[in-house]
């Protein structure tokens, strides 16, 4: 059980966000609380921008209903942004679309674990990393993983596209 004192992530804490199962005719199943990350830097004082974090994308598993990747993306100014991916399932959590707040409540939250993170593989430059599909099987048998970013009409910023091999537990 987790009980949320904060509702915005900060330099110490994360925070919950929701989560929602939807049918295909758009009628809401089940609600989840899922948590976020708390912010990775300190925002640049002379910025009038607050850090922005959040979910801006999740993928379902094809074969199980239960579990997702979760696109986590935070932007700090000074410091830029921070792109994580993690495998994460709704598997015991508390269904909580009949909470009107999740502050001071005591839930169960989504359950996640890394699968990556941008700063660690590599890249030239990490950026607003918006979306992700699953691509082609590969002859090893993992998944690609494609992930998008857009340039948000910026000259500072950049479309990138990024692919990865997911190995399936």
């Amino acid at each position: 059980m987790r009980k949320l004192k904060r509702p915005e992530p900060d330099l110490r804490h994360g925070a919950l966000v929701r989560v929602t199962r939807q049918d295909r005719a758009g009628a809401v199943l089940r609600q989840f609380a899922y948590p976020l990350e708390k912010i990775f830097a300190a925002s640049d004082p002379s910025s009038p921008w607050a850090p922005d974090t959040g979910v801006p994308a999740i993928l379902a598993f094809p074969d199980d209903p239960d579990r997702y990747l979760v696109l986590e993306r935070t932007w700090v100014a000074g410091a830029g942004y921070r792109i994580r991916v993690f495998d994460a399932t709704t598997r015991g959590a508390t269904d909580v679309r009949r909470m009107s707040s999740l502050t001071g409540r005591a839930v169960v939250p989504m359950r996640k674990k890394l699968v990556a993170d941008f700063h660690d593989l590599g890249l030239s430059t990490v950026v607003n990393t918006e979306g992700l599909t699953w691509g082609p099987r590969l002859p090893s048998g993992e998944r690609t993983l494609l992930l998008v970013s857009d340039d948000n009409f910026a000259e500072d910023e950049a479309t990138q596209f990024v692919a990865l091999a997911f190995r399936d537990r």
